[in-house]
């Protein structure tokens, strides 16, 4: 192997010894074992393509119990949750997301960071022992945007993408439709942006998000997070941008809005969460929400039949 000495153009130091692509022994190396991960995430997801899968390399086995092949390295390392027909995982996106096939997701619609406060403005109300209204309880996380090769990253196991918070953002190849929701006006602003990846227009959703006042004032929604978005607003998206049997990602699970979403429209989900506070009350939330449409919201008996199957 040609070596000399220079800047690797991964992780920039200088001198080091290089390899033929030009970076240094460390980084060629990580960047292998990568490449192993994703092979052998296609070859156990080409293996689980068999009569009885039940979605991207899901298999039947011996206790009855459905698992997804890809999963298996996580839940090695990871805290892995089933609530209907979301797989919920405690861990960082990036690992998780290098263990996954390619294209594993016809749809992913995530809330990353948007770094910096301006996006929050708010304080910590549980460090300081203060609530802004009786229905929030949460406290602030490490609010740090993402970097290019997050989206990258996405783009290789996602077919679409919805991506909140695009005016934000630094990245590039973001260039695309956008999704407004129209919050009907707050004190940081009247409407959020998402990306989507398969359009040049623009849409409008419309869905008051104010402070106390919530469109759907008979069934207002608890806060649990400080970027919480309304469980409405993504089945909105789902309606309008997903089709039955599509599989749906979000890498930053936040409050579960969209894992409550997917439960109720019949979509097979995985969200992951890195902050275990977070994870847990959005877990809470999550069963207490299926818990009740399984008891008071009718649904089909496929959906009731492949959610049994499920837990």
């Amino acid at each position: 192997m040609d070596k000399h000495i220079g800047t690797c153009i991964e992780c920039k130091d200088w001198p080091v010894r290089l390899d033929q692509s030009g970076m240094c022994i460390p980084c060629d190396s990580k960047t292998a074992e990568k490449v192993r991960v994703r092979e052998l995430a296609k070859q156990a997801q080409k293996a689980a393509e068999s009569p009885g899968t039940h979605f991207w390399g899901a298999v039947q086995s011996e206790g009855g119990k459905v698992t997804m092949q890809w999963l298996e390295e996580i839940r090695k390392t990871h805290r892995v949750e089933t609530v209907g027909r979301c797989t919920l995982i405690h861990g960082d996106c990036a690992d998780v997301m290098a263990k996954m096939p390619d294209k594993a997701f016809e749809l992913c619609v995530c809330d990353p960071p948007y770094g910096g406060n301006d996006a929050i403005g708010m304080k910590d109300c549980k460090a300081e022992g203060k609530q802004a209204t009786q229905r929030t309880d949460y406290r602030l996380f490490e609010n740090v945007q993402p970097p290019q090769e997050y989206f990258d990253e996405l783009k290789m196991v996602s077919c679409k993408q919805i991506i909140w918070g695009v005016n934000f953002y630094t990245a590039t190849g973001l260039d695309g439709g956008r999704i407004c929701w129209d919050k009907k006006g707050t004190a940081f602003g009247r409407a959020e942006l998402a990306y989507y990846s398969h359009s040049k227009s623009v849409e409008v959703f419309e869905h008051a998000w104010n402070g106390m006042i919530q469109a759907d004032m008979k069934n207002k929604e608890y806060r649990i997070h400080p970027t919480q978005k309304p469980v409405k607003l993504y089945q909105w998206l789902l309606d309008n941008y997903a089709k039955q049997g599509d599989r749906i990602l979000d890498t930053h699970l936040g409050s579960g809005s969209i894992a409550i979403a997917c439960n109720r429209l019949g979509f097979d989900f995985v969200g992951i969460e890195l902050d275990a506070d977070y994870f847990e009350a959005a877990l809470k939330r999550i069963k207490q929400e299926y818990k009740q449409q399984d008891m008071f919201a009718p649904q089909s008996e496929q959906i009731k039949a492949e959610q049994s199957s499920l837990l």
